[in-house]
């Protein structure tokens, strides 16, 4: 594995997995593409909105259930519910730490966030991060900025 200091932030629902109802299922293409961005040397973590008592420790033993923990790093699983009042994306203030736990000084093009939400990819990229927008349905369009239609469309972006 080579060394980067690139690290990518990962949407939970919807972006590594699909949400049908209460059912959670990691996308198809999950495990070969985060196994080859680790190959390539990418630090990976979790930015996720979640609700109730959730834990790093619960979202990672989902992960290890997945299949994916060995390519997601403990310490870079930033959850909103973890936080004092519940701080959602696109508040710049989930973003700030989850850029200080990646060790990063500031946002630029080696702090990368994924996720489906155009909302949270504008604000991220209002913050000074590269953010490409996982476009479930349809396809990407020139206003959606950097775009794939999966998971492992990011293999061709990074």
């Amino acid at each position: 594995m080579a060394f980067s200091s690139h690290t990518i932030f990962f949407d939970l629902g919807n972006t590594l997995v699909s949400r049908i109802g209460d059912q959670h299922r990691l996308y198809r293409d999950a495990p070969e593409t985060l196994k080859a961005l680790y190959d390539r040397g990418y630090r990976m973590g979790v930015l996720s909105n979640l609700e109730g008592d959730i834990t790093a420790d619960d979202v990672y033993e989902f992960l290890k259930e997945c299949g994916i923990a060995s390519y997601i790093e403990y310490d870079l699983i930033t959850i909103s519910c973890a936080l004092p009042g519940n701080i959602q994306k696109p508040d710049k203030r989930i973003f700030d730490l989850a850029l200080k736990k990646s060790g990063l000084s500031k946002a630029g093009d080696e702090s990368i966030f994924v996720t489906e939400e155009m909302e949270h990819i504008l604000a991220a990229r209002r913050y000074g991060w590269r953010a490409i927008l996982k476009r479930n349905w349809g396809e990407c369009r020139p206003e959606d900025g950097e775009c794939v239609n999966s998971l492992s469309g990011l293999l061709k972006l990074l």
